[in-house]
């Protein structure tokens, strides 16, 4: 075909549909996996450098405590990443 004869359709994304992200767990039992693992490890991402503020607060944690509890964290992320890996192929 010549290119002036070729049509595209141009689809515009919705503005805003917040149970979009559902399509990504129907693609399949492997992406849905993935997807899961996804998921589950950025959860634990989104507090970022505030929970140390609430340790302290909340749970009256000092430096030592807090330093324990962020390698914890670590480890396990860590650990859980190494592990995730073969359960998704």
């Amino acid at each position: 075909r010549p290119a002036s004869k070729i049509t595209t359709t141009e689809k515009r994304p919705p503005a805003f549909q917040p149970l979009a992200f559902r399509r990504l767990f129907m693609r399949g039992p492997r992406f849905a996996r993935l997807n899961a693992v996804v998921l589950l490890q950025s959860l634990t991402n989104g507090m970022g450098d505030l929970w140390q503020v609430l340790a302290r607060e909340l749970r009256q944690w000092g430096a030592a405590q807090c330093g324990r509890f962020a390698a914890a964290a670590g480890c396990a992320s860590t650990l859980g990443t190494l592990l995730t890996g073969p359960s998704i192929r």
